[in-house]
């Protein structure tokens, strides 16, 4: 089994990619390690993407042929709002 040039260059893209993550993890994650802050839960904000989502599942329910459109920001919003 012999590498061709065509190899290369399918395996070039992978290579750089590669190498660029692990650029961005190591300025992401410096030497002294990840340190966890802890932070409070702002309900205000949480209140704010809930009744969004909410809103988004009625109106879909509502909107009966379109329904599909609406159900994946209703589910974005939700996840926030349970993050918060």
């Amino acid at each position: 089994m012999t590498l061709q040039s065509t190899d290369l260059l399918l395996v070039l893209p992978y290579l750089l990619m590669t190498a660029a993550s692990f650029i961005v993890l190591r300025y992401a994650f410096p030497k002294g390690g990840w340190q966890r802050r802890f932070s409070y839960p702002n309900k205000r904000i949480a209140t704010k993407y809930g009744t969004l989502c909410v809103a988004l599942i009625v109106l879909a329910c509502l909107l009966k042929s379109y329904y599909w459109l609406l159900l994946w920001p209703a589910l974005a919003f939700g996840l926030v709002a349970l993050a918060y």
